[in-house]
Parts: C-alpha cells; structure tokens; sequence
C-alpha cells in the first residue's frame, strides 16, 4: 500500500472522535464517504461534510425527515404547547438553534411577537427552503431572523441574551467533539434567566448508527453541558415502536450555572 497523505491522518483522527469503538469492519464502511471526502477536502470539517451529503440529497428532490420542501409532515404544536407551559410569552425572545427548514420555526414565528424569533443554522440553503413553505404574509408581519451561526452572530446574542433557546435535530447529526462545541455555543449565548430546552436520540451509550447520526447517553449530555456552564435535568425519555426503525428520544432542559465546571 502507498503512503497515504499526510492530511488521511486528520481525517481518520477526527473519525475516531466520534464514536467509542474503533476498528470494526461496520465503523470503516459506515464512515468510508466521509473519509474519502474528507481527503478531498482536507481542510473541511464533518459539519461541511454533513451539508454537502444532505445539499445532495435536496437537490434530488428526495423526501427527507426533516430538511428541505419534500420533508416529512411533522406537527410542532405539541412543543409549543411545551413551550408556552414552561412560560414562553409572544414577548419573549427565543433562538431556535439548527432551526433547518422551519418544521418547528414555522409555529414558533406565528406565536412570537415581530422580531422576536432567531432561526440559526450552519448553510441559509436549509431555511431558504423552509421560507418558502411559510405564507408571505406571516413573514413579512412578523420578521424572523434568520441567521448562519457564526462569532458575530453568537457575539450578539451574548450580548442580549434570548429568553429561550431550543436545539432540536441538532445533536444526533454531530460527532461528539462538536457535540462540546454546540454546548458551549449554548452557554455563551445563556443569560442567567435563559431557558434551554433540547430534543436528541437516547441510548445507553455513545453509539454512531448512521453516517452523519449518532445517539446520546442523557448522562453524557448533562455532563458536556455542565462542563460548557450549563445545568439541568432530563425531562423524559419516550420509545417510539410505531416506526419502521424503533428510537427512544430524549428532552432536557438547562439553564446557565453561575461558572462552568471544566
């Protein structure tokens, strides 16, 4: 076999990154298109990869769970109820972090007051089409701000902290290294009467079950996110058997410590 690059070993280390067991014949074919396309791109990270693989997805026209005009019919009233429950007014200001294609920003802007919703996410193509499915009107009342997530954009936010901020299909598309970094741009963001609420798929451990989908211990959760600033408890666990691929999904809820433990 010839030298690889020098860059395979970059790639190979941030693949290993993210799950726990190394070395199994299912990890290497599992993770065999993100490994050739990161030696294409060596200096791209999984998130670029995870847009790109999806972008593709798309631009084929192909229904998807939760992206893009052909995705899955998904009823977000259940999670505003939830919401408002936990004392979300149409005052407040929330940030829907991966806000996507609006699948839950679309009930969210309809209930907040103008200005007050911030959709953020890592490419404008996931929520242009999102845009698109929302009636002119409701946008041009009530102004949602729509955003990629960047230093300056978290800069503002620190700055005025929003009163709410839900991560929802966020954490079971990153690997875990990112998994830290998310919690962290969370607890920057937090002001002290902030409330986080975040959605994620559950196991007993840290498992990759996808190219691009991993699964959450709770426990491992609470721990990045007290180690980001952040505290808070596991709201539920709920199995869902009625699909063709049974998950158990997770909901916490955190708020900001007064300093972070590591």
């Amino acid at each position: 076999m010839g030298k690889r690059p020098a860059h395979w070993s970059a790639a190979l280390t941030e693949l290993l990154s993210t799950v726990g067991t190394r070395g199994s014949r299912d990890f290497v074919q599992r993770n065999s298109r993100y490994v050739e396309w990161r030696l294409r791109h060596p200096l791209r990270s999984f998130t670029d990869f995870y847009v790109a693989e999806e972008s593709k997805r798309l631009d084929a026209g192909m229904v998807h769970p939760s992206l893009g005009r052909n995705r899955v019919l998904f009823d977000g009233y259940p999670m505003v109820q939830l919401l408002i429950k936990a004392g979300l007014q149409a005052d407040h200001r929330l940030v829907d972090y991966g806000c996507g294609s609006l699948r839950l920003g679309r009930e969210l802007i309809a209930y907040l007051a103008p200005d007050r919703y911030w959709g953020l996410d890592v490419t404008a193509r996931f929520f242009r089409d999102g845009l698109q499915d929302c009636p002119p009107d409701l946008i041009r009342e009530k102004r949602p701000r729509l955003a990629l997530i960047s230093r300056r954009v978290l800069r503002e936010l620190a700055a005025s902290p929003p009163d709410f901020v839900i991560v929802s299909g966020v954490f079971h598309h990153i690997p875990l290294r990112q998994t830290a970094q998310v919690m962290r741009n969370l607890a920057r963001i937090s002001g002290q009467h902030t409330k986080v609420y975040i959605g994620f798929l559950a196991s007993d451990v840290f498992e990759q079950v996808g190219p691009y989908s991993f699964r959450h211990p709770p426990s491992l959760l609470l721990d990045l996110a007290r180690r980001a600033g952040l505290g808070g408890e596991l709201l539920r666990l709920t199995d869902q058997e009625d699909l063709a691929k049974p998950i158990r999904t997770g909901l916490m809820r955190l708020e900001r410590l007064s300093a972070p433990l590591g």
